[in-house]
Protein backbone atom coordinates (compact mmCIF):
# COMPACT_ATOMS: atom_id res chain seq x y z
CA UNK A 1 0.00 0.00 0.00
CA UNK A 2 1.44 3.41 -0.93
CA UNK A 3 2.57 5.61 1.95
CA UNK A 4 0.02 8.28 1.07
CA UNK A 5 -2.86 5.81 1.48
CA UNK A 6 -1.53 4.85 4.87
CA UNK A 7 -1.40 8.51 5.92
CA UNK A 8 -5.00 8.94 4.80
CA UNK A 9 -6.00 5.98 6.95
CA UNK A 10 -4.36 7.62 9.95
CA UNK A 11 -6.32 10.80 9.25
CA UNK A 12 -9.60 8.92 9.13
CA UNK A 13 -9.08 7.27 12.53
CA UNK A 14 -7.45 10.31 14.18
CA UNK A 15 -4.22 8.34 14.71
CA UNK A 16 -2.14 11.05 13.10
CA UNK A 17 -2.76 13.43 15.98
CA UNK A 18 -2.08 10.61 18.42
CA UNK A 19 1.33 10.13 16.80
CA UNK A 20 2.18 13.72 17.58
CA UNK A 21 1.11 13.16 21.19
CA UNK A 22 3.35 10.10 21.42
CA UNK A 23 6.27 12.03 19.90
CA UNK A 24 5.79 14.86 22.39
CA UNK A 25 5.67 12.32 25.23
CA UNK A 26 9.03 10.87 24.21
CA UNK A 27 10.56 14.33 23.78
CA UNK A 28 9.41 15.35 27.27
CA UNK A 29 11.10 12.29 28.72
CA UNK A 30 14.34 12.96 26.87
CA UNK A 31 14.58 16.58 28.00
CA UNK A 32 13.84 15.77 31.63
CA UNK A 33 10.37 17.32 31.78
CA UNK A 34 9.02 13.99 33.02
CA UNK A 35 10.53 11.41 35.32
CA UNK A 36 11.99 8.24 33.82
CA UNK A 37 12.79 4.87 35.37
CA UNK A 38 16.27 3.49 34.75
CA UNK A 39 17.22 -0.18 34.52
CA UNK A 40 20.80 -0.56 33.38
CA UNK A 41 21.04 1.51 30.21
CA UNK A 42 17.29 1.21 29.62
CA UNK A 43 15.02 4.16 30.35
CA UNK A 44 11.25 4.06 30.33
CA UNK A 45 8.13 5.62 31.84
CA UNK A 46 4.52 4.50 32.10
CA UNK A 47 1.73 7.00 31.60
CA UNK A 48 -1.60 5.39 32.21
CA UNK A 49 -1.69 2.26 30.06
CA UNK A 50 1.04 3.51 27.67
CA UNK A 51 4.67 2.49 28.18
CA UNK A 52 7.25 4.87 26.68
CA UNK A 53 10.71 3.43 26.02
CA UNK A 54 13.66 5.71 25.26
CA UNK A 55 16.84 4.97 23.38
CA UNK A 56 20.25 5.35 24.99
CA UNK A 57 22.86 7.91 23.95
CA UNK A 58 22.33 8.60 20.23
CA UNK A 59 25.62 7.12 19.01
CA UNK A 60 25.30 4.25 21.48
CA UNK A 61 22.01 3.38 19.76
CA UNK A 62 23.87 3.03 16.48
CA UNK A 63 26.39 0.70 18.13
CA UNK A 64 23.59 -1.32 19.76
CA UNK A 65 21.86 -1.67 16.38
CA UNK A 66 24.91 -3.61 15.17
CA UNK A 67 24.83 -6.05 18.13
CA UNK A 68 22.97 -8.68 16.14
CA UNK A 69 24.23 -11.88 17.78
CA UNK A 70 25.48 -14.93 15.92
CA UNK A 71 24.14 -18.29 14.84
CA UNK A 72 20.71 -19.23 16.17
CA UNK A 73 20.84 -16.16 18.44
CA UNK A 74 20.68 -13.92 15.37
CA UNK A 75 17.03 -14.70 14.52
CA UNK A 76 15.90 -11.90 16.85
CA UNK A 77 18.26 -8.95 17.26
CA UNK A 78 20.39 -9.49 20.38
CA UNK A 79 20.77 -5.82 21.36
CA UNK A 80 16.99 -5.26 21.17
CA UNK A 81 16.30 -8.45 23.11
CA UNK A 82 18.70 -7.51 25.92
CA UNK A 83 17.17 -4.04 26.18
CA UNK A 84 13.67 -5.54 26.38
CA UNK A 85 14.78 -7.91 29.16
CA UNK A 86 15.95 -4.96 31.28
CA UNK A 87 12.55 -3.30 30.95
CA UNK A 88 10.63 -6.51 31.71
CA UNK A 89 12.14 -6.62 35.19
CA UNK A 90 10.22 -3.56 36.37
CA UNK A 91 6.96 -3.54 34.38
CA UNK A 92 3.69 -5.37 34.89
CA UNK A 93 2.55 -5.81 31.28
CA UNK A 94 -0.96 -6.69 32.35
CA UNK A 95 -1.40 -2.93 32.81
CA UNK A 96 0.08 -1.93 29.44
CA UNK A 97 -2.10 -1.43 26.37
CA UNK A 98 0.35 0.38 24.08
CA UNK A 99 4.14 0.50 23.66
CA UNK A 100 5.82 3.63 22.27
CA UNK A 101 9.56 3.61 21.60
CA UNK A 102 12.34 5.54 19.90
CA UNK A 103 15.47 4.07 18.34
CA UNK A 104 16.79 1.26 20.56
CA UNK A 105 13.66 1.79 22.68
CA UNK A 106 11.58 1.21 19.56
CA UNK A 107 13.46 -2.00 18.84
CA UNK A 108 12.81 -3.18 22.41
CA UNK A 109 9.15 -2.20 22.02
CA UNK A 110 8.88 -4.52 19.01
CA UNK A 111 10.32 -7.43 21.01
CA UNK A 112 7.89 -6.79 23.88
CA UNK A 113 4.99 -6.23 21.49
CA UNK A 114 5.47 -9.65 19.90
CA UNK A 115 5.92 -11.37 23.28
CA UNK A 116 2.96 -9.81 25.10
CA UNK A 117 0.73 -9.15 22.04
CA UNK A 118 0.55 -5.42 22.72
CA UNK A 119 0.36 -2.86 19.86
CA UNK A 120 3.41 -0.64 19.40
CA UNK A 121 4.35 2.65 17.77
CA UNK A 122 8.02 3.21 16.97
CA UNK A 123 10.06 6.21 15.85
CA UNK A 124 13.43 5.70 14.15
CA UNK A 125 13.72 2.08 15.23
CA UNK A 126 16.24 -0.25 13.64
CA UNK A 127 15.24 -3.66 12.24
CA UNK A 128 15.19 -6.66 14.58
CA UNK A 129 14.33 -9.68 12.39
CA UNK A 130 16.90 -11.56 10.32
CA UNK A 131 14.32 -12.81 7.80
CA UNK A 132 11.04 -11.83 6.15
CA UNK A 133 9.24 -14.87 7.55
CA UNK A 134 5.76 -14.25 8.90
CA UNK A 135 6.30 -16.04 12.22
CA UNK A 136 6.10 -13.58 15.09
CA UNK A 137 4.59 -10.86 12.91
CA UNK A 138 3.29 -8.02 15.05
CA UNK A 139 -0.50 -7.61 14.94
CA UNK A 140 -0.13 -3.84 15.07
CA UNK A 141 3.14 -2.03 14.55
CA UNK A 142 3.01 1.56 13.35
CA UNK A 143 6.55 2.43 12.24
CA UNK A 144 7.37 6.12 11.83
CA UNK A 145 10.51 6.88 9.81
CA UNK A 146 12.22 10.17 8.95
CA UNK A 147 13.66 10.05 5.44
CA UNK A 148 16.92 11.59 6.65
CA UNK A 149 17.37 9.11 9.53
CA UNK A 150 19.99 6.41 8.83
CA UNK A 151 19.18 4.22 11.85
CA UNK A 152 16.02 2.50 10.42
CA UNK A 153 18.21 1.09 7.65
CA UNK A 154 20.38 -0.77 10.18
CA UNK A 155 21.63 -3.40 10.64
CA UNK A 156 22.42 -4.82 7.18
CA UNK A 157 20.51 -8.00 6.43
CA UNK A 158 17.74 -7.41 8.98
CA UNK A 159 14.09 -6.65 8.30
CA UNK A 160 11.16 -4.70 9.74
CA UNK A 161 7.71 -6.18 10.27
CA UNK A 162 5.04 -3.53 10.38
CA UNK A 163 1.33 -2.95 9.94
CA UNK A 164 1.77 0.68 8.88
CA UNK A 165 4.77 2.69 7.78
CA UNK A 166 4.72 6.48 7.83
CA UNK A 167 7.59 8.36 6.17
CA UNK A 168 8.23 11.94 7.24
CA UNK A 169 10.44 14.81 6.17
CA UNK A 170 11.81 15.95 2.80
CA UNK A 171 13.43 13.59 0.31
CA UNK A 172 16.53 11.66 1.29
CA UNK A 173 18.59 13.81 -1.10
CA UNK A 174 17.37 17.07 0.45
CA UNK A 175 18.11 15.71 3.94
CA UNK A 176 21.63 14.82 2.78
CA UNK A 177 22.19 18.31 1.39
CA UNK A 178 20.86 19.88 4.57
CA UNK A 179 23.22 17.76 6.68
CA UNK A 180 26.21 18.49 4.42
CA UNK A 181 25.72 22.24 4.67
CA UNK A 182 24.97 22.19 8.40
CA UNK A 183 27.02 24.60 10.51
CA UNK A 184 27.57 21.87 13.10
CA UNK A 185 30.40 19.68 11.85
CA UNK A 186 30.55 17.22 14.76
CA UNK A 187 30.09 13.54 13.90
CA UNK A 188 27.33 13.16 16.50
CA UNK A 189 25.33 16.05 15.07
CA UNK A 190 25.64 14.81 11.49
CA UNK A 191 24.74 11.18 12.22
CA UNK A 192 21.83 11.97 14.53
CA UNK A 193 20.42 15.17 13.04
CA UNK A 194 17.23 13.51 11.74
CA UNK A 195 17.26 10.67 14.25
CA UNK A 196 16.52 12.63 17.43
CA UNK A 197 12.92 12.97 18.60
CA UNK A 198 12.68 16.76 18.02
CA UNK A 199 13.28 16.07 14.30
CA UNK A 200 10.40 13.59 14.25
CA UNK A 201 8.17 15.92 16.22
CA UNK A 202 8.91 18.81 13.85
CA UNK A 203 8.21 16.64 10.79
CA UNK A 204 4.85 15.57 12.25
CA UNK A 205 3.92 19.20 12.88
CA UNK A 206 4.78 20.04 9.26
CA UNK A 207 2.58 17.26 7.90
CA UNK A 208 -0.31 18.24 10.17
CA UNK A 209 0.01 21.78 8.84
CA UNK A 210 -0.68 20.48 5.32
CA UNK A 211 -3.77 18.45 6.23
Amino acid sequence: MPNRLKIIEFEQCSQFHNLLRYAEGLTDLYDGSSKVIKAGNARYAQRGDTLYILGTDDLDDVAQSLDVGIGSEKALHRGARKHAELIEQGVDFRNVRLLVGHSLGGAAAQVLSAKYEIPCVTFGSFAIYDSKQEGGLLDYHCRVVHRGDPVPHLPPGFYHRETFRLKLGPSWFMCLLSTFFSLNWSLRARVTRFHVMPAYQDALWRVLGRL
